[in-house]
């Protein structure tokens, strides 16, 4: 970490300076990626780095749910943070579907439904937390994604809001 200080206190934009660390980090240190990106300057850095870090942490380990969720619940940003918790819930189901790793993922992952702020997001990742569970058996767990998702429907109070969560 004192290496990256001494580059990233010469530049504004920390994210675009630790880009490449965080891709070797990555894959060996997952620690210490949190540690350095704790470390930037701004908030939309730190966010970024985070996102980029899930999206390194599903290509390499899709199993690493401990550090996605620690990733998650350090984002700032609600709408970044929705989004990355439903790229990352759609990309594990696309693994799953294409039987590249038939691993079913930790409840960690597929409860990163309520990390979610926004309700459009929250909503289309509780429909692919509930096709998981759905494969998995769990249906009393798939009854309760369907009455939360239920009760997101009910709060709509128009059509067009409803259009909005793709129906």
């Amino acid at each position: 970490i004192d290496t990256h200080k001494t580059l990233i206190n010469g530049v504004a934009d920390h994210f675009f300076a630790t880009k490449d660390a965080l891709v070797a980090l990555s894959k060996f240190d997952a620690d210490l990626a949190l540690e350095l990106i704790s470390k930037l300057n701004t908030a939309i850095s730190r966010d970024r780095s985070y996102e980029l870090l899930v999206q390194l942490f599903l290509k390499e380990h899709l199993q690493n749910s401990i550090h996605i969720k620690k990733c998650v619940d350090s984002i700032e940003d609600s709408l970044i943070k929705s989004r990355v918790c439903v790229d990352a819930l759609l990309r594990i189901r696309r693994v799953w579907d294409l039987n590249i790793n038939r691993d079913v993922p930790h409840d960690l992952i597929l409860n990163l439904w309520k990390s979610i702020d926004v309700e459009i997001f929250k909503f289309q990742a509780i429909q692919v937390a509930s096709a998981f569970y759905l494969d998995k058996g769990n249906f009393d767990k798939v009854e309760e994604l369907k009455n939360i998702s239920s009760e997101i429907w009910n709060s709509r109070v128009n059509n067009h809001s409803k259009i909005e969560l793709g129906f």
